[in-house]
């Protein structure tokens, strides 16, 4: 693959959301290319962020991935219900990130794991449903 397209989660000022991906005041999506590299997109607004929904709720897991269209992959500081369910039974693979106190850390380390993370993706996209979710130190 050429490049991967990811989404995470931050906050209205720009930091890192570190909580679940579906409780974050916007998502961003960026470019990741196999170089290391990688380039900004957009933001995407989270109108779910607020909906009265307990956690883990797969409705909010599908107007999420309503909201966040053409990604490749999804990204969090936390593993979550929805995500073992991505995990299970979708084409966008979740990752998990620890250790990052703030985006440009936390995307790096993403670039740096490129490899592991695009052939994760490249079996989604045959229709491989690998439960398992690279959790990234």
């Amino acid at each position: 693959m050429e490049h991967l397209v990811i989404v995470f989660g931050i906050l209205e000022t720009g930091n890192l959301w570190k909580g679940h991906l579906g409780e974050a005041e916007l998502f961003v999506k960026y470019d990741v290319f196999s170089d290391g590299s990688y380039k900004f997109i957009e933001h995407i607004k989270n109108t779910t962020k607020n909906e009265d929904e307990k956690h883990g709720n797969t409705e909010k897991m599908y107007k999420v991935k309503s909201l966040i269209l053409d990604c490749d992959c999804m990204a969090a500081c936390v593993l979550s219900p929805n995500f073992k369910k991505m995990a299970a039974n979708s084409s966008i693979q979740p990752i998990v990130v620890k250790g990052c106190d703030n985006v440009e850390d936390f995307i790096k380390k993403i670039a740096n794991n490129y490899t592991l993370i695009s052939e994760k993706v490249m079996k989604r996209k045959n229709g491989a449903r690998d439960v398992d979710i690279p959790v990234l130190l």
